[in-house]
């Protein structure tokens, strides 16, 4: 073997037990996602506020708290406000669901909840000069 061949399986092999080395990358089981916890058991606090993400960036999941207006000044204008004072366009599937169940007296038009979701990349929203919140989940808060 020559002198630049051993060379590049050296690099090779090198590169080959750094990309297989454990605890390099987290394993798949090792990403925690957000779950519901099991029936009887009680959900941890809520977060009062929110690290906002970089505009071009996805947020981590998060669960916050807040006061959740769902007719707002036009229709898809749900809002989030946070006890910190933050302010979201709330948006998703559930929130969809739950404007409609508002705006036709199945809903409170005003409701403390905890909201499970993430903020997603600045996006337009026609709604006023805050980011969006994606809410994957919406329980009404225990008054």
């Amino acid at each position: 073997m020559n002198r630049t061949t051993s060379r590049l399986l050296a690099l090779l092999l090198t590169a080959a037990s750094l990309t297989l080395t454990p605890g390099c990358a987290p394993a798949a089981h090792d990403i925690r996602r957000p779950e519901h916890p099991p029936p009887g058991t009680t959900k941890p606090a809520a977060a009062t506020s929110v690290v906002m993400p970089p505009p071009q960036a996805r947020g981590d999941p998060v669960t916050v708290s807040g006061s959740i207006d769902w007719t707002g000044h036009r229709p898809g204008c749900v809002s989030l406000t946070l006890e910190s004072g933050q302010r979201f366009q709330l948006t998703g599937t559930t929130v969809d669901q739950g404007e409609q169940e508002a705006r036709s007296g199945h809903r409170p038009t005003q409701q403390r909840a905890r909201v499970t979701g993430h903020i997603p990349p600045v996006g337009a929203t026609s709604c006023g000069p805050w980011r969006a919140f994606w809410a994957d989940t919406v329980d009404p808060a225990a008054t």
